[in-house]
């Protein structure tokens, strides 16, 4: 769908487009679900995955934030091509396990470049939105415009970009690869990119992505006051219960996996003994060996 054996764009523009509606229709009709499978990381497919992930979270983002299907379609499509540059990148270089060279990095910094100069080039771009190649070009600039590339001229960031930009890089941190084998918690990556805020991410933007995530957002294994371990499933969106999401038990108080209920910790009366189930923390899933996207 992306490219050729030479590296050029091979984009059938009309078969995203139907695509990226059926993602937006999707999104509109069952976002805890949607978000629900972002959950789902593939280390070998990683680019795919990724752009699909992406895709999915930023549809979700401008949804929240009132954009129209039309709109949503646009951004859809931009996030699924925002990474398209680094086709040119040797794959070596994306898959190396440890830090990359300066030289080595030097390439990596030219995908933004050369992502929005192969989107020009697509045949039938009048099927793709113009934002998806100013999104190609601006996604790893920051609102500070301190990322890359950095042009000689000040330039206001587009609001589709800033979208993309929180998505990105959220589902890049939760997601294993070969040089960060422990993928960060997805509690964990919002607070790290909350410290982000005014200079890689729009401050209202992040917010915004914060608050439809939830503080525990779906897909966090929770210990629960009952000694309980829990997977979020849906997220609260009640700002007064953001503590109090839907989960399901994966496990008793001893610690035995059991395929256990679901429950709204806002509306349950009461756990074992009568102790009214709560969140304590979240734990790392990894860690513990817990695959979350077989109880989503």
């Amino acid at each position: 769908m992306m490219c050729d054996s030479e590296s050029q764009p091979r984009i059938q523009a009309k078969r995203v487009r139907r695509l990226v509606q059926t993602l937006v229709d999707s999104v509109i009709n069952d976002q805890a679900y949607m978000l629900a499978l972002t959950n789902i990381k593939n280390h070998y497919e990683y680019t795919l995955n990724h752009s699909l992930n992406v895709a999915v979270l930023a549809i979700a983002l401008g949804y929240r934030l009132g954009l129209e299907r039309t709109r949503l379609a646009d951004l859809g499509i931009a996030a699924l091509f925002h990474d398209i540059g680094k086709v040119n990148i040797p794959k070596e270089i994306l898959t190396k396990p440890c830090k990359l060279t300066e030289e080595e990095f030097g390439l990596v910094k030219k995908h933004p470049f050369q992502g929005a100069e192969m989107l020009t080039r697509v045949k039938g771009l009048g099927q793709l939105p113009l934002r998806a190649v100013i999104v190609a070009l601006e996604h790893h600039m920051g609102v500070d415009l301190s990322g890359y590339p950095q042009l000689s001229q000040t330039r206001h960031i587009n609001l589709f970009s800033k979208i993309i930009t929180v998505a990105d890089v959220f589902d890049a941190m939760t997601t294993s690869r070969v040089y960060r084998k422990r993928p960060f918690r997805r509690d964990e990556a919002l607070l790290e990119m909350m410290e982000e805020s005014g200079k890689k991410f729009d401050p209202l933007l992040l917010k915004a992505f914060a608050n439809m995530l939830g503080l525990y957002p779906i897909g966090t294994v929770v210990l629960l006051n009952t000694a309980e371990l829990a997977v979020v499933v849906e997220t609260n969106q009640n700002p007064a219960n953001l503590s109090l999401p839907r989960v399901k038990l994966i496990t008793d108080s001893s610690g035995v996996k059991i395929d256990g209920p679901t429950l709204d910790l806002a509306f349950e009366d009461s756990g074992p003994d009568g102790v009214r189930r709560s969140v304590v923390k979240a734990l790392d899933a990894y860690q513990y060996g817990i695959d979350v996207t077989a109880y989503l």
